[in-house]
């Protein structure tokens, strides 16, 4: 009979118990940290396509540097080539 008096002076006086506090807060976390997921999941994918722009074009100017850089190489080689020939050719005519 006292907890049916309570009640009636709950809702009368619309008190707010502690129980009904946590239940709530249970509930507004539930809530946030559903929206905090699909907000991320959806700043994750921006991410993501970022990187991969990025990434592609690492990976196109990784490929002409290494095109450059064997390009140079050969031209260096002949060079040298060329500059050891050369010098035995004048070695040769100064003789």
């Amino acid at each position: 009979m006292m907890a049916k008096k309570q009640e009636n002076q709950i809702k009368e006086k619309k008190l707010v118990t502690e129980a009904y506090l946590d239940m709530r807060l249970d509930g507004l976390k539930e809530e946030l940290k559903e929206e905090i997921a699909e907000e991320m999941r959806g700043e994750t994918v921006k991410i993501l396509h970022a990187v991969d722009a990025v990434m592609t074009r690492f990976d196109v100017t990784e490929k002409e540097e290494a095109a450059h850089t064997g390009l140079h190489k050969r031209i260096t080689d002949t060079f040298h080539e060329h500059d050891r020939r050369i010098g035995r050719l004048e070695a040769r005519t100064a003789k």
